[in-house]
């Protein structure tokens, strides 16, 4: 009698052999011990372990098809091509061949029909979506819980408990705490920073053994990391393409997310980096930009906003922080790129409760605002470096002298002290509360 689960163990082992060449006359093959688990919803298939004897279950079968349980999977070397989509624009496939070995079609850059020229990757994860509006779905997601990792600053003259990971920042040195302890008056030192392995420092009553630097005791949910070499073609680190066909909604479409959620109880101060996006730059050599917004420059206005920064609550302090020395803050027009301009203003504010518009503080060494090398075309007969509405005031000490035009009077009024002391009309006529004197010193 043919038993079904012996057929199904047949149909694995067949599987899982893969078509090896012909062995040498020296080597000697064992068939494996196979077995199958007597009952559960999903079997577990598991084959003898050669040295510790043990079943090693693969994964389970069931009629929804084969589900791998092993704790580890590994594929290295250089894969064989696989070229079975490199002119279908993203099927439903999930396919693994290192050394990339996979030709595939994405949406934004793939030549339909030409084989062996299109994108190559050592992981391809393509499909479409399955569902309605009944579930998100996400083609690859990545889910992680962090826990451990934890750093406490080193501070002078500290009690720190038995597994305390102690950051000095002065080095970015990690170190974990032997046992109950109280740090010493000055910060822990290493014997040699640049070879910091296995070192033990004795600081106050503490036993401190290096862990690591700082900045790899962190958890990523992902990481990602290109490193150009000499030879190296047009490279990236990572390049996300959203493209809304003819006919798509326009109601909801992000390129990328990212969503920073503070609920630990507590605000973050400066000087730490709870921070959304971080572009770090590094290195001896000046890149271009740390950020770069651009467009093919065809046609028309690809957005409303260049950048928009939005909501009442976003920011307490200031929406944008410029904290660096460079020639200017805020540049416009002045990098020769092209001849951009702005049609209203560079700079526009309709807000309707601010203090100000512009405040400077701090020192200058010429003046707060410098209009000596500007063009502007004449305005009823003469350029115009300020303009100002009737009524507005410009004052000096605060707002103890002011000038301003009024328009009932027709005349232009100095006040002081909250006082009109003089004015002066369209014709020249001007009137002073106090005397006229000539020829002394003003």
């Amino acid at each position: 009698m043919h038993h079904p689960i012996h057929a199904t163990i047949a149909v694995v082992v067949a599987f899982l052999t893969p078509t090896l060449p012909k062995p040498a006359s020296a080597q000697s093959f064992t068939l494996p011990e196979i077995g199958m688990e007597k009952d559960g919803a999903c079997q577990q298939i598991a084959v003898r372990e050669r040295n510790g004897k043990a079943m090693v279950p693969l994964g389970c079968v069931s009629s929804k098809g084969w589900v791998l349980t092993p704790d580890t999977f590994r594929s290295s070397g250089i894969g064989t091509l696989d070229t079975t989509f490199q002119s279908t624009i993203n099927p439903n496939a999930v396919q693994i061949s290192p050394g990339m070995g996979v030709a595939y079609c994405p949406g934004l850059a793939c030549i339909p029909g030409i084989t062996d020229q299109n994108q190559r990757a050592s992981v391809v994860i393509s499909g479409k979506s399955q569902l309605d509006g009944e579930a998100e779905e996400q083609l690859l997601a990545l889910s992680m819980t962090t826990k451990t990792g934890r750093l406490t600053d080193w501070k002078p003259r500290t009690p720190y408990e038995a597994g305390t990971n102690v950051y000095n920042k002065d080095g970015d040195n990690v170190f974990r705490v032997a046992s109950k302890c109280i740090s010493g008056p000055t910060m822990p030192v290493l014997p040699d920073q640049n070879n910091p392995k296995g070192a033990v420092v004795t600081n106050g009553s503490c036993q401190l053994k290096w862990i690591n630097r700082g900045a790899i005791a962190a958890k990523l949910t992902a990481y990602f990391e290109n490193e150009v070499e000499p030879g190296a073609g047009n490279a990236w680190t990572q390049a996300n393409n959203f493209i809304m066909r003819p006919g798509a909604p326009t109601n909801f479409n992000i390129n990328t997310e990212m969503d920073f959620s503070n609920l630990s109880g507590a605000d973050c101060p400066l000087g730490h980096y709870c921070t959304a996006l971080r572009l770090g730059m590094g290195g001896p050599n000046k890149a271009t930009q740390a950020l770069d917004i651009t467009t093919d420059n065809t046609e028309r206005f690809k957005t409303i906003w260049g950048i928009r920064l939005n909501g009442l609550n976003l920011a307490s302090d200031a929406l944008i922080g410029l904290d660096s020395s460079t020639k200017y803050g805020i540049l416009s027009n002045l990098i020769g790129l092209a001849n951009p301009t702005f049609s209203e203003a560079m700079i526009g504010d309709a807000s309707v409760s601010s203090k100000t518009t512009l405040q400077a503080t701090g020192s200058r060494t010429q003046s707060v605002i410098d209009t000596q090398g500007v063009t502007i075309a004449p305005q009823g007969g003469s350029p115009t470096a300020v303009v100002m509405a009737a009524g507005q005031q410009v004052c000096f000490a605060g707002f103890n002298v002011c000038w301003r035009y009024d328009t009932t009077a027709k005349r232009m009024k100095l006040r002081w002290n909250g006082q009109d002391v003089a004015s002066i009309d369209s014709g020249g006529n001007a009137r002073f509360l106090g005397a006229v004197t000539g020829n002394t010193t003003p």
